[in-house]
């Protein structure tokens, strides 16, 4: 029988666009969450290009994160747990950041592969949509890549990590501002070609889409006066929404797009890349809705940590 922690257990999750942190305590029958936060540090500034961490990139997360270990602390966390994921992956200096992070925050930094991502991801949707029964197709889009899996309930049957993320393709692809209906087109057509082993959602399933172009394409479709994920937590987006947001915004340069209420800034950049992602996942799901999940790899590692056996 595992030992669950008797205070709070702090969990970051560092990707190529955001850094979350999540500071929970287990309790019987479900938990007590203390922070649960994200600030927009766009780590993966560059990577893709240069395959080197940026420095101005990595002196805005050492900051976050110095706040982020502070904050855990006074919270009563006393173990610090961080996963990096896509940037890191891909930039020769991540191991050595990681090793920073470290020496200068406390926190226990570990890069892992996509593949891991994806696991921890199916962790946090399980617990919150597995109770259905019903198949499920699940996807976290990142910035640098978007993870993938599938299966009923508790066990994922299958998982994969596709180098395709809102600021990967931004950098490469949408470089006008606002982007040319050419550039919009070719990363449709990249996309299509990148998600060809996507499978198709089976009889009774749902999609489940994870992180925080979801909760802000279902905020800015609901009208919300702001980026709510708890609200969207659970709620449904169409491809009619998808794509009406795509018709609102893509056409907007970045300054104009920061009138959207849900729409926080160091996202205005990247948010046509993603909603194009969700767009095409649906597609290549044969979708005509997802399920919105506020989760993602911060609750799965939690809950790897808290209930490693279950």
């Amino acid at each position: 029988m595992s030992t669950v922690p008797a205070t709070p257990l702090a969990c970051v999750d560092l990707g190529t666009n955001t850094c979350h942190l999540l500071v929970a305590t287990p309790r019987a029958g479900g938990v007590d969450v203390i922070l649960d936060t994200c600030r927009l540090v766009r780590l993966g500034q560059g990577v893709d290009q240069d395959r080197r961490l940026h420095p101005a990139a990595k002196a805005r997360t050492l900051q976050c994160l110095v706040e982020y270990a502070a904050a855990a602390r006074a919270a009563g966390a006393r173990a610090l747990h961080l996963v990096a994921t896509s940037a890191m992956r891909d930039a020769v200096d991540g191991p050595a950041f990681a090793a920073q992070i470290t020496r200068e925050t406390g926190f226990e930094a570990r890069i892992i592969s996509g593949e891991d991502e994806a696991r921890l991801c199916w962790r946090s949707a399980a617990r919150d949509f597995g109770a259905l029964g019903r198949p499920m197709l699940v996807f976290d889009v990142g910035g640098g890549s978007t993870e993938f899996m599938w299966g009923r309930t508790a066990t994922a049957t299958g998982q994969m990590s596709i180098n395709v993320g809102s600021v990967r393709l931004t950098e490469r692809l949408l470089v006008g501002d606002p982007p040319t209906a050419a550039q919009v087109d070719a990363v449709r057509a990249h996309l299509a070609d990148a998600l060809t082993a996507v499978p198709a959602l089976e009889p009774g399933g749902i999609v489940v889409g994870l992180a925080g172009t979801l909760t802000t394409l279902a905020s800015a479709s609901r009208g919300l006066p702001g980026h709510q994920p708890r609200v969207v937590h659970g709620a449904t987006l169409t491809l009619p929404d998808v794509r009406a947001f795509l018709a609102r915004v893509a056409p907007l340069s970045k300054p104009a797009r920061l009138a959207i209420p849900a729409l926080e800034p160091g996202r205005e950049d990247v948010i046509v890349a993603g909603a194009l992602v969700v767009e095409a996942v649906m597609l290549a799901a044969g979708a005509q809705q997802v399920t919105v999940g506020d989760g993602g790899v911060r609750w799965g590692l939690w809950w790897s940590l808290t209930s490693p056996a279950a």
